[in-house]
Order: C-alpha cells, then sequence, then structure tokens
C-alpha cells in the first residue's frame, strides 16, 4: 500500500491539520479547503534550522530551503490546548514527527484535546530497521514512562544513543537488500554522544535534532498496547499497516475514543508479530534458497573447472607420452652417440698409441739425421782436406815436373 495516496483519497473535506508538513505537505492547500499546518518552530525558523546543522550532517539528509511550507500555527510548547485554543480538528496527521517528541505519552495525553469527538490522530512512523537509526538500541514504554513521570532528563540516555549510533545512510533499499551494512556501522564520536546527554539533562537539547523514540512497527504497537493498559492512551486501533517490504515506515490511524478495552491492540500484535515472524522466516528460506542456488552455482563452476582440468589433464598426458617418446629417441641416440663415442676413444687410443711410436721413430731419425749430418761434417772436413793436400801437391814441383809423364801415360790408357 501507498500510505499518502489512500490517505489523500480517504480524507476530503475533513478539519485537517498537518504537523511538520516541512517541504512536503501531504494536504496541499490547492486540493484540501481544510488544511493547517502547525510546527514547532515559524516558517523563518525552519528555513534557518535546514540551512544546516548537527542533525543533517550525522543523518546525510538535505532539504531545499525555498521549498519549505508556510506555517500556519507555531506550537506553544508543551501545549497543543494554548496553541490552538479552542480549535478542534477531525483529522491530525504527524510524518516522522513524533519520534522527535521529548515526552512521547504527554504528546499522545494533549494531542486528544484538540480532536474533536471520533476524531483521527494518523500517524506515520519510521521503522528503525530501515533508516539511519538501525543500530540504535530499543525503546519501551519503560522509557517514556520514566519521562512522563521524572521529565525530559530522563531522555538523556536516549539523547546519547542517538548521537553514538545513528549513521550516515538513510536508503531503506540499502537496509532491506541484505547488503554488508557493517560498511556503514557507526563510528561516531563519543565526545559528541556526551555532550548531548548533557545538554539533555540541563535542558538546553534541541529537541527537532534527535530521534528519542526508535520503533519497529511491531515495537510502536506494544508500546502503545502498554500504555493502553496504563490508562494513558485514549485511542483505539482503527487501521494499522506495518512496514511495507523495500520502504521505512508504518502507518497507524487512532480514533479518540473513552473505551478502556485493549483487545484490538492485541489482536494487532498477535496478528502482525506472527506475519512478522513468517516473513522472516520466508526471508530465511528465501536467504537459504539463495545460498542453495549460489552453492549449485558453485557446484557447476567446481565442474566446469574439472571438467577443464580433465582437459588438461588430457592433454599434458598426450603431451607427457610425446615427451616420453622423445625421451626414449634421445636415450636412443644418445647410447649410439655414446657407443660412437667408445669406438672413436678406442680409435683415438689407437692413434694415440701410433703417434707414440711415430714420435719415437721421429726421434730416432732425428738422432740418426744428427749423426749423419755430424758424419758429413766430417767428411766434407776430410774432403776440404783432402781438396787441400790435392791443390797444395799440384802446386808442388815434383807435380809439375810429371806433368808429360801423366800425359804419356794417359795416351797409353786410351784417355785423353
Amino acid at each position: 500500500m501507498i500510505f499518502r495516496e489512500y490517505l489523500k483519497k480517504k480524507f476530503n473535506d475533513e478539519d485537517i491539520i498537518e504537523f511538520g508538513p516541512l517541504n512536503r505537505p501531504l494536504f496541499t492547500r490547492e486540493e484540501y479547503k481544510n488544511i493547517s499546518y502547525a510546527d514547532i518552530r515559524s516558517t523563518e525558523e525552519i528555513k534557518q534550522l535546514y540551512s544546516g546543522n548537527d542533525y543533517l550532517q550525522k543523518t546525510g539528509i538535505s532539504v531545499d530551503t525555498n521549498s519549505i511550507i508556510d506555517i500556519d500555527y507555531k506550537i506553544v510548547k508543551g501545549s497543543y490546548v494554548n496553541t490552538f485554543k479552542e480549535k478542534k480538528f477531525d483529522v491530525a496527521y504527524l510524518s516522522h514527527v513524533i519520534e522527535h517528541m521529548p515526552d512521547i505519552i504527554n504528546f499522545f495525553t494533549d494531542i486528544n484535546k484538540i480532536l474533536k469527538d471520533d476524531g483521527k490522530l494518523v500517524i506515520i512512523y519510521p521503522d528503525k530497521r530501515y533508516c539511519f537509526d538501525h543500530y540504535r538500541n530499543s525503546v519501551s514504554f519503560r522509557d517514556a514512562y520514566a519521562t512522563y513521570k521524572y521529565g525530559t532528563k530522563e531522555n538523556a540516555r536516549m539523547a546519547f544513543d542517538f548521537a553514538y549510533n545513528v549513521v550516515h545512510e538513510n536508503s531503506e533499499i540499502f537496509f532491506w537488500t541484505g547488503k554488508d551494512i557493517t560498511n556503514v556501522i557507526s563510528q561516531n564520536n563519543l565526545g559528541d554522544a556526551e555532550k548531548y546527554y548533557q545538554e539533555t539533562l540541563n535542558g538546553s537539547i534541541d529537541d527537532d535534532d534527535v530521534h528519542f523514540w526508535p520503533f519497529s512497527d511491531i515495537d510502536f504497537l506494544k508500546f502503545i498496547y502498554e500504555m493502553k493498559r496504563a490508562n494513558l492512551f485514549d485511542y483505539e486501533v482503527e487501521e494499522f499497516y506495518p512496514t511495507q517490504v523495500n520502504t521505512q515506515e508504518f502507518m497507524i490511524i487512532l480514533k479518540k475514543t473513552t473505551n478502556k478495552q485493549y483487545s484490538d491492540i492485541l489482536k494487532l500484535i498477535n496478528k502482525y508479530d506472527m506475519q512478522t515472524k513468517e516473513n522472516e522466516y520466508k526471508t530465511e528460506i528465501k536467504e537459504k534458497e539463495a545460498e542453495i542456488e549460489n552453492f549449485k552455482g558453485c557446484i557447476q563452476n567446481i565442474k566446469n573447472e574439472l571438467q577443464e582440468t580433465s582437459q588438461k589433464n588430457e592433454s599434458l598426458s598426450l603431451a607427457n607420452e610425446q615427451m616420453a617418446q622423445r625421451i626414449k629417441k634421445l636415450n636412443l641416440e644418445n647410447t649410439e652417440i655414446t657407443q660412437e663415442m667408445e669406438e672413436l676413444n678406442l680409435k683415438n687410443t689407437e692413434i694415440t698409441q701410433e703417434m707414440e711410436e711415430l714420435n719415437l721413430k721421429n726421434t730416432e731419425i732425428t738422432q740418426e739425421i744428427e749423426e749423419f749430418n755430424l758424419e758429413n761434417i766430417q767428411m766434407r772436413q776430410k774432403i776440404e782436406d783432402l781438396n787441400r793436400i790435392i791443390k797444395n801437391y799440384e802446386n808442388s814441383k815434383s807435380w809439375k815436373i810429371t806433368a808429360p809423364l801423366r800425359k804419356i801415360s794417359r795416351i797409353i790408357n786410351g784417355k785423353s
């Protein structure tokens, strides 16, 4: 259900007061002739507030100040009766407002006085699970009653919790889609939280800066049930719409009554608590189914990887077999080469031996040559000596005297 569209069709000519319209009123002046707007600040004060403050910085909210709606009633602090005097309304509409109320129990008591008999109180409330209150600690009737009984100083711990645990993320889709929300978990400064705590104690806290009352839809039903039990809630639940998937708010329509029965609220709690559990179970089942599908995908991926690995193994086996054949061939070639090397080494040994024998013979020949050369030298020396003797003889007188005799001898011997 689209809450606001539903409300615009539900109400028409009623006398409506809309609280805190800011820049997005549900009931516009153009469409609803009996609409009025109220806020704890005047129009100018709201514009000044949304020009920049700690709340906007902490929550990431941004508002165009030129779009802010003009306010008809500035609420007198602590009293709607004093604000509107004798004026009463058929419908009071508040969207994302009462979580800021310092005293939420007193709020329900006070606003009841400006409603006509059977008047409607329409509330749209942010579900803490799907907004920047996601990491906030839950509150209960116990906390609200302490404030109602002993004053707003009791809110100090809620203000501390807001400043310490609010996150800078306000997208409902972000919190519904199951993303890693630890990425936005609060890391706010303890000193800022202590400042909010102290300002609440001394009454100087700006109420509009703080969500004092973070509830889920079912926790809010339990809260109003406990107020009803304590006779502090003069309403009955006319309609209730829990937080829808991918949204961050729930809606409740209350009717002013003097009826003290609260069975209607118990029925709603039982219905929507069971529905919430059922939704949680469904969500868990979907998550499990998603995990199973993811697991199936992982198995398929593993199968694909195994198939690829098997193919790679077959390729490697083939390559290994080819390599083994190559190695076998190389080993055979290596054996042949080894045998050739052995034969060559044997031949080399034989050649070496022959070379040694040749060297030995060469040495002997060299020695013989040296001896021959020596003998040759000696022979030449002898020849030279003989030639010298012959020469000396030829030059002698006896040789010359016997020359005719030698000539006659040659003639006789037939020699010329």
